[in-house]
């Protein structure tokens, strides 16, 4: 079964604690536009593959934006989708790990 998500029109991100939140990753793993709270770390997971917001005020400018424009979404669905299969793939991160674990070894 697939996430609710997963064919929704965009995925909003409040959160403002946690860290890399597996629940963003996934929302871009399934193409979708992400506004996510304006957090270094959201920031750090979207690069250009979401919009960030830093209040109420904005999270509502951006909803209209999408609203008014569907190929923006369009845009936004096909970046966070690649993003996150270069970035927060399991063979990456493991790469990573093994690189730092090897790093960590000879010191």
């Amino acid at each position: 079964n697939l996430p609710a998500f997963a064919k929704a029109y965009a995925y909003i991100h409040a959160t403002e604690v946690g860290g890399t939140h597996p629940a963003l990753i996934e929302a871009m793993g399934y193409g979708n536009c992400v506004l996510a709270y304006s957090t270094v770390e959201n920031v750090e997971v979207l690069g250009d593959a979401g919009i960030g917001y830093a209040d109420v005020e904005e999270l509502k400018r951006e909803m209209q934006a999408i609203a008014d424009r569907p190929a923006r979404v369009l845009d936004y669905r096909e970046r966070s989708q690649q993003r996150v299969k270069a970035e927060y793939s399991w063979e990456k991160i493991s790469d990573q790990y093994e690189a730092l674990f090897n790093r960590l070894s000879r010191s």
